[in-house]
C-alpha cells in the first residue's frame, strides 16, 4: 500500500510538474521608539530581487554578497528606496536615514530611520511602499507596525501601496 502511495504522489509531481515557486515577498518592520523620538524601520529583501531591480533600473550590477560587490551598492539600495518607500507621521512625509545593510543568507536587511517624531503630537504613521512592485507584478510587501502598545500589520502590493497606524 506504501508503495502505490508513493508512487501516485510521483505520477502527480511529474504531471503537474515540480519547479520552485519562487515568492515575491518582503517583510518591513516598523517601529516607533518613544525615547529615541524616532522611527526605526527594518526591511528585508530576497537578495537576488534587489539585485534584479538594481541591474534592471541602473543598469548596474550590484554583485550583493558576493566578494566582488560594487563600493557603492549602498548608494544604489538607498536611491532606489527613496523611490519606492516613503515614511508619514501625521499625514506628512518624513524624511529617513538610511543606516546601512547586512545579509541574513538569502535576505538583506536594510535599516532606516525617521528621527526628530515627537511623540506628544503624534497620531497617526503611514507608509508607502512599491518596493520591487515595478520588477515583480505579483510582489507583496508586509508591513509590521508597533507604536507603543498599538501593533497592526498590512499587506501592500502595487494596487495598494498605502497603510496607516492611527494612535
Amino acid at each position: 500500500m506504501m508503495k502505490k502511495n508513493i508512487a501516485l504522489i510521483l505520477i502527480t509531481l511529474t504531471l503537474f510538474g515540480f519547479s520552485a515557486h519562487k515568492f515575491y515577498v518582503s517583510v518591513t518592520d516598523i517601529k516607533y521608539d518613544k525615547e529615541a523620538q524616532a522611527v526605526q524601520v527594518i526591511s528585508r529583501y530576497f537578495i537576488d530581487d534587489m539585485e534584479n531591480v538594481i541591474k534592471a533600473r541602473y543598469g548596474v550590477d550590484p554583485k550583493l554578497t558576493s566578494g566582488q560587490e560594487i563600493d557603492n551598492a549602498d548608494y544604489y539600495i538607498e536611491r532606489y528606496l527613496r523611490d519606492k518607500f516613503k515614511l508619514f507621521a501625521n499625514g506628512k512625509e518624513v524624511r529617513w536615514k538610511y543606516l546601512g545593510k547586512e545579509y541574513d543568507v538569502d535576505v538583506i536587511k536594510v535599516y532606516l530611520e525617521a528621527e526628530n517624531v515627537q511623540d506628544e503630537t503624534l497620531k497617526s504613521l503611514g507608509v508607502y511602499s512599491q518596493v520591487l512592485c515595478d520588477m515583480y507584478e505579483e510582489q507583496q510587501n508586509i508591513v509590521h507596525f508597533e507604536a507603543g502598545s498599538t501593533k497592526e500589520s498590512f499587506m501592500l502590493h502595487s494596487q495598494n501601496d498605502k497603510a496607516m497606524l492611527n494612535l
